[in-house]
């Protein structure tokens, strides 16, 4: 899967498989990437030190497909720590809230000794290649938009593009549908437009399935038959 360049997460001169979503399009910056591998795990945690909110959206049933634990990138231990390159996460607590687990960090950069608080929310029952229901979409929308409005979000399952995409697309959606860019009568052809521009920022599987692109109609309507 293609990485566009221009939009691509580029630290001390080394790329993420991660690209910047929504400038020109949303009010808030999101990141798709590529589920971490262990060599990128210092550039994800100093990418997400950045951003500030993580959602995980890979299954168990996908991480096992690993041979060894390189697949996991965070502590699962309240008070436990690990070190990745500069990076040090410290696992706080976690919470659940409707199907989502959602875990409490304290992220530091070991070489400027700045510290702040961030957040992964793992969903882990939207099987690659389909879509959820309709109340899982939009419950993960609400608990997205509860965040800080000056936080980014960066969103990753295995490829970072089709889940990925279709939950960026979504908040990007209800955005403006509540800012009327989007209604009844433009629906169709808005939602396309905006698909085919967050494509050109992360590239052409950018919400891959055709049962994505019907969840995302269905959502939209959903709001705008409930007066958003």
């Amino acid at each position: 899967i293609g990485c566009p360049k221009a939009t691509a997460i580029n630290i001390d001169n080394q790329y993420l498989h991660a690209n910047r979503i929504g400038s020109g399009i949303s009010k808030r910056i999101f990141i798709a990437s590529q589920a971490p591998h262990h060599i990128t795990f210092p550039l994800f945690w100093q990418t997400a030190f950045n951003i500030g909110n993580i959602v995980d959206l890979t299954r168990q049933e996908e991480e096992n497909q690993f041979e060894d634990d390189t697949k996991i990138y965070y502590p699962e231990i309240i008070n436990q720590s690990q070190q990745h390159g500069p990076m040090q996460v410290t696992l706080l607590n976690s919470e659940v809230i409707n199907d989502f687990q959602i875990f409490h960090y304290l992220l530091t950069n070991t070489l400027t000794k700045s510290s702040k608080n961030i957040s992964r929310l793992h969903y882990s029952h939207w099987k690659d290649l389909s879509a959820i229901p309709i109340t899982t979409l939009q419950q993960l929308v609400d608990t997205l938009e509860s965040t800080p409005k000056d936080e980014g979000i960066c969103v990753h399952c295995m490829a970072g593009v089709g889940r990925t995409g279709t939950l960026i697309t979504a908040c990007i959606l209800k955005e403006q549908i509540l800012t009327k860019k989007i209604d009844k009568t433009n629906l169709d052809d808005s939602l396309i437009e905006l698909i085919i521009a967050l494509r050109v920022q992360r590239g052409k599987y950018f919400v891959e399935k055709e049962s994505q692109l019907a969840l995302l109609r269905n959502y939209a309507l959903l709001l705008l038959n409930n007066d958003f």
